[in-house]
């Protein structure tokens, strides 16, 4: 038998060998479930990996990938995601919208990094936007031992199961080009529903700084 497997238009298949493998490397208690489709889509049975090329689509819990391509290593349980192109990594998380060059997540750990990044958050009113830099995001259950916060936060006040961090970005409320002001920071935590905390932000009103 060969250990190559080339599987086009059959995510449904694919489905069922990554469910597989992912039960077997994990505890029944914590099977996941992945769905990964494309337009070609290659299952590597030595390595345990699995290729997928064009118009590239994953889902992971909440957890909506779309890329030009993905590779997904079934036993290590991480994704790495890129664009080509004009086409860039789109990961969605309910109404957060957040793009950039590539993605590597590991769904075991809940880590992630998007680089070259930029995106959306509902807020109150509107959304929050954020643009350029490298965004990390972990579970919001990792709060406390990632140290990402001085003060704890209570997880119920927070929408999701996900926090993020972004580095050397831009914040503002307003979604025109350049915006009318925005709050630059070389750390900033986003909590879904909840805040941002921005670390000593640099006040700019369109393009002209203001003050620190």
């Amino acid at each position: 038998m060969e250990n190559t497997g080339t599987l086009k238009n059959r995510s449904c298949v694919l489905l069922f060998i990554i469910i597989l493998f992912a039960t077997l490397a994990l505890s029944e208690a914590h099977a996941f479930e992945v769905i990964l489709e494309g337009d070609e889509v290659v299952y590597e049975q030595k390595e345990d990996v699995a290729y997928a090329e064009g118009n590239v689509r994953l889902r992971y819990k909440d957890i909506r990938v779309y890329a030009n391509r993905v590779v997904y290593k079934t036993m290590e349980n991480t994704v790495e995601a890129s664009g080509s192109g004009d086409s860039q990594v789109v990961l969605l998380q309910g109404a957060q919208e957040l793009k950039g060059s590539s993605l590597f997540f590991d769904m075991t750990s809940g880590k992630g990094e998007l680089h070259d990044a930029y995106g959306k958050y509902p807020a109150e009113r509107g959304y929050v936007y954020a643009n350029e830099g490298t965004v990390q995001t972990i579970q919001v259950s990792s709060l406390d031992e990632e140290k990402w916060l001085r003060s704890p936060v209570r997880e119920d006040v927070i929408k999701g199961e996900r926090v993020y961090r972004w580095q050397d970005t831009a914040l503002t409320s307003c979604p025109g080009e350049p915006p009318h002001y925005s709050l630059v920071s070389r750390k900033i935590v986003v909590l879904p529903g909840h805040r941002a905390i921005v670390q000593k932000p640099r006040l700019y009103l369109k393009e002209h700084y203001i003050l620190t």
